[in-house]
């Protein structure tokens, strides 16, 4: 069905209009995203690095990803419960790895996106780091 409905309307045209730009501009356009993102991804790692022990980081690629995941497993919490109250307590939305299917343990996996500006992405890492350090220390009472 999916597969029908892609070739029955295809792709809209602003998407086909992305592509052709994409293809005309040459590398210079995928080097830069990538640039961005690898340093997307330092933040993330960087202000998340306080609390690494508490919960499990993945990257997905050595470079390129747009997103980084980590395990709210230890804290106690569902993930969709830790992106609920994230999104309550602090205005940071995150997703819960649950949505994308049985291929790979993802119950309590939440994803962070990469494609938002730095300043906002440390911003919401540091929430995220407060939001973890609060559940670990009512666990902890």
């Amino acid at each position: 069905y999916n597969l029908a409905m892609c070739m029955s309307y295809g792709l809209p045209a602003f998407i086909q209009d992305a592509a052709i730009a994409a293809l005309e501009s040459g590398d210079d356009c995928a080097r830069q995203v990538r640039a961005q993102l690898d340093r997307r991804r330092e933040i993330v790692l960087r202000k998340l690095g306080d609390i690494a022990a508490a919960i499990d980081i993945k990257l997905f690629g050595a470079c390129g990803g747009m997103f980084v995941v980590f395990n709210v497993a230890a804290l106690g919490v569902s993930a969709r419960q830790f992106a609920h109250q994230l999104l309550a307590r602090h205005a940071v939305a995150v997703l819960p790895c649950d949505g994308f299917g049985a291929s790979a343990e993802v119950a309590d996996w939440v994803r962070i996106s990469l494609c938002t500006d730095d300043a906002r992405l440390a911003v919401a890492c540091e929430r995220i780091v407060e939001f973890i350090q609060s559940i670990s220390k009512r666990r902890a009472a």
